[in-house]
């Protein structure tokens, strides 16, 4: 097996976006999120879970290696299609919007197949939005190559919100996201214990909730990007300044073509139908300051403060106190 390469980050952090855009330009092969613990069952116990540099997983390990051998066999990993949606049991009785959705699904079935039919490629693509938390013992076991990407929490945020809002919130799963990290016994002694009375509040709020789960997906894999031997790329300085950063992805996963301008500022096939017509350009950067009021704003920014977040703030779109550097990058640590 040879040493597997990696797109990781938050969900609606651009992963897909970049997977496909380095997946193209190199002739990759893709394996798109194959630890959903909806459609890849054997997936359940491993989603989200936090595991160092050194810990012995031996399930863990057995189930990463069929991945990333290739002998995980799912209509989601490979075609990125959810087969619990393509049954008629999936239509809730007189709901209009998932019969809508039951049609998409199929549609977007009939694309797919074609879009990534396997290819004549000895590489293959890795993508994972819920493998934060071990990106250290990956690259450790594995030998991987990782690039990490970070998005601006409240550009993530608003992204989520209108997917959410439509009935795509079971694909994301905030409610089992945030449960797996807040019972994960190691992650809570070693990061979260100070947070308890937060994390167990169950009046906070739905933008207060999506910001802690930004928080702990991205900050504990930055705290340990240098030590454990991962990228570091910024949504943004990929778009404000792409000529640099994507050769800085193709460096670090050891490949040698860069996606050209028409490949980057293309939709994300994988944008569901209400995003499609988005474009990664550099107006899109400061969109969600105009989503949010002035007290939603104040909310994300106060929780950033209780994590000791300092690469970002309300008030900016850009990244800011961080060094500009091909791995390093300063953050304040969870404390």
């Amino acid at each position: 097996m040879s040493a597997p390469i990696i797109i990781a980050g938050s969900g609606r952090s651009g992963t897909t976006w970049i997977l496909d855009a380095i997946a193209k330009v190199n002739n990759l092969d893709t394996v798109f999120e194959p630890l959903h613990p909806i459609v890849v069952p054997k997936a359940k116990e491993f989603a989200c879970k936090y595991v160092e540099k050194g810990d012995h997983e031996p399930e863990l390990f057995e189930f990463m290696s069929t991945v990333f051998n290739g002998q995980l066999r799912s209509l989601w990993a490979t075609y990125r299609i959810r087969p619990d949606r393509l049954t008629l049991g999936s239509i809730r009785r007189n709901s209009n919007w998932q019969f809508r959705r039951f049609l998409s699904e199929y549609k977007r079935l009939a694309k797919n197949l074609k879009n990534y039919r396997r290819k004549k490629s000895n590489q293959v693509l890795f993508k994972f939005i819920r493998a934060n938390l071990m990106l250290g013992w990956l690259a450790e076991s594995f030998h991987a190559k990782i690039v990490f990407v970070l998005r601006h929490p409240a550009a993530v945020i608003a992204s989520r919100i209108p997917l959410m809002e439509i009935g795509h919130g079971l694909s994301w799963g905030l409610d089992e996201d945030l449960y797996l990290y807040l019972n994960n016994e190691k992650l809570f002694d070693r990061y979260l214990q100070p947070y308890r009375d937060l994390l167990h509040d169950e009046s906070l709020s739905l933008i207060a909730s999506l910001s802690i789960l930004w928080c702990i997906e991205n900050i504990v894999p930055l705290i340990h990007a240098q030590s454990e031997g991962y990228c570091i790329v910024f949504y943004e300085d990929l778009i404000k300044d792409p000529d640099r950063h994507w050769e800085r992805i193709t460096s670090a996963l050891a490949l040698d073509a860069v996606p050209g301008k028409a490949l980057i500022e293309a939709p994300s096939q994988q944008a569901p139908d209400v995003m499609v017509k988005a474009t990664y350009t550099e107006k899109q950067l400061s969109k969600w300051q105009h989503y949010f009021s002035n007290r939603q704003l104040e909310e994300i920014q106060n929780i950033l403060n209780l994590f000791h977040v300092n690469i970002y703030t309300v008030q900016d779109p850009m990244p800011i106190d961080r060094i500009q550097d091909d791995r390093h990058y300063s953050c304040s640590t969870i404390s």
